[in-house]
């Protein structure tokens, strides 16, 4: 529950300022080095300070969103299931929602949603903790498995 909200938080802290701002296509960001190069971000936030717009998840998630453009993808669990999410970076609203497939376990404190997918800009691909690989374009077509 903690991490769950956590993530809804984090998600909900990107400043509307950076709606234009760097691309975050994977775990550590651009430079694998979980650096930002942007400027003026918040340094604190509450439920209530610094919050663009909520999300909310429907289950544990522990992988890291990633970034494009305007498009937010997640790694998502959703009890026995494992879905990447496509969020609108501006609003906070879940542009598509694409099945990966089932199997979701609890290992320790993580379960089959906590790799982070990946994109070059153009495709998006998804890996579970338990070895579901796939690939889909920008408007969630999957283009293989």
């Amino acid at each position: 529950m903690c991490k769950r909200i956590f993530l809804t938080l984090v998600l909900a802290a990107l400043p509307i300022s950076t709606s234009q701002g760097e691309n975050w296509p994977q775990w550590r960001g651009p430079n694998l080095n979980g650096v930002s190069s942007e400027k003026n971000l918040p340094l604190r936030w509450s439920t209530t300070e610094n919050i663009a717009w909520k999300l909310a998840l429907p289950s544990w998630s522990g992988s890291t969103p990633i970034i494009w453009g305007d498009h937010i993808f997640l790694n998502v669990a959703d009890g026995n299931d494992l879905y990447l999410w496509c969020v609108e970076k501006a609003k906070g609203t879940l542009v598509w929602k694409k099945h990966i497939g089932g199997g979701n376990t609890k290992a320790g404190k993580q379960n089959m949603s906590s790799p982070s997918a990946v994109t070059d800009g153009k495709y998006v691909c998804m890996m579970t903790g338990n070895g579901i690989l796939k690939g889909f374009d920008f408007g969630g077509n999957e283009l293989w498995a």
